[in-house]
């Protein structure tokens, strides 16, 4: 549970059947470890060595000095990166900022701006929507990233989220004038 936690009655027993995505991976490299957990054709990682990849992302976010409730952007096409961050996020109670690589560059700057990310992680792919974003730690996906996990260890940090703090921000589509950011919990 978050600091400041409600517990009342209701609210631990809201909290007893919950296990946010951190706490499912964890359980399942506990199983499955030398199991196939990610696959894309060129390379895979076990349950196990996902455990410790988000762990290690975990740590280096917290080491970055984020905090929890304080934002990490994602620009990126579906790749191992973007899941070890959705894992990463949870374990450090940071909310990851869903970046929509559809948008145009003015669109993405609004919805940076919008949400403040302290630390933005883009694929090469689409580093160049990015335009001049400049008030936050851009890391670039490949040869940066792996450097930026090279230092932290491998333990995930200790639980720091309730069911109903914030998980994940997703965007509309802006059809009504510019995007909104959409917050979603862990529950959810």
């Amino acid at each position: 549970m978050a600091v400041n936690a409600d517990y009342s009655p209701t609210a631990l027993a809201r909290a007893a059947g919950f296990a946010d995505i951190g706490q499912i991976i964890a359980a399942t490299a506990r199983r499955l470890g030398s199991a196939i957990a990610l696959d894309d054709g060129a390379r895979a990682l076990s349950y196990a060595a996902f455990d410790a990849r988000a762990n290690r992302l975990a740590q280096a976010l917290l080491a970055h000095g984020l905090r929890p409730g304080e934002r990490v952007a994602v620009l990126s096409e579906n790749r191992f990166e973007y899941l070890e961050l959705a894992v990463a996020a949870a374990r450090a109670g940071v909310i990851v900022c869903a970046l929509n690589w559809r948008f145009t560059p003015v669109e993405l700057a609004h919805c940076v701006a919008l949400t403040a990310p302290r630390v933005l992680l883009v694929s090469p792919r689409h580093a160049g929507l990015l335009g001049p974003i400049t008030d936050c730690t851009i890391i670039m996906l490949g040869e940066a990233y792996e450097a930026w996990l090279a230092g932290p260890v491998e333990h995930a940090p200790p639980p720091c989220c309730g069911p109903e703090d914030g998980y994940i921000i997703l965007y509309t589509s802006g059809t009504t004038g510019t995007s909104k950011a959409a917050l979603i919990s862990h529950r959810a």
